[in-house]
């Protein structure tokens, strides 16, 4: 069953109400967005398969000797900054005995990220411009900051050289 409902403008602060197509689930009898329905037909492993430098990182952070709360902390860091463009960083002991460092390079542009057992705790990169960036308190910047220069180092790697997964695999 479908049904469509405009939302009360007093709730989203619009001058023109919105639309919405809500679907019944079989199951629950409760009504639930489109969007959310159809994202339950794809399969489960399409939606959270990791990105090529995720499963190329993992080898490397395999390799280490950390403790298994580290080595998640890394993983879903990774997840959470890296995308299907993203390069592979290389991952190395961090300056503590239970930490690992992820590093990102092309050209001028460069990340560092030390991520332990309780996630990420120092970043520095430094931008197309030269810039520096550097943050040691917050976590969510932390992540906010790798995001947007991993991506800008995926676009120049990508705009340079578009088949550098082929030769990364080869070495």
């Amino acid at each position: 069953m479908t049904a469509t409902i405009s939302a009360p403008e007093h709730l989203w602060r619009t001058r023109t109400p919105s639309r919405r197509v809500l679907v019944r689930a079989a199951r629950s009898g409760r009504f639930q967005s489109s969007r959310s329905a159809s994202r339950a037909w794809e399969p489960a492993v399409a939606q959270h398969a990791p990105s090529f430098a995720v499963i190329e990182a993992r080898k490397s952070l395999g390799s280490l000797a950390l403790p298994a709360t580290t080595i998640r902390s890394v993983e879903a860091f990774l997840e959470s900054v890296c995308t299907a463009q993203s390069t592979v960083p290389s991952v190395t002991l961090g300056d503590e005995d239970d930490t690992a460092l992820l590093h990102w390079v092309a050209g001028p542009m460069s990340v560092e990220v030390e991520v332990g057992p309780q996630g990420a705790t120092y970043f520095w990169g430094v931008d197309d411009q030269a810039r520096e960036h550097s943050n040691d308190v917050s976590r969510t910047q932390i992540e906010s900051l790798t995001r947007r220069l991993v991506s800008a180092i995926a676009a120049r790697v990508q705009g340079s050289n578009p088949g550098w997964r082929r030769q990364y695999l080869q070495g």
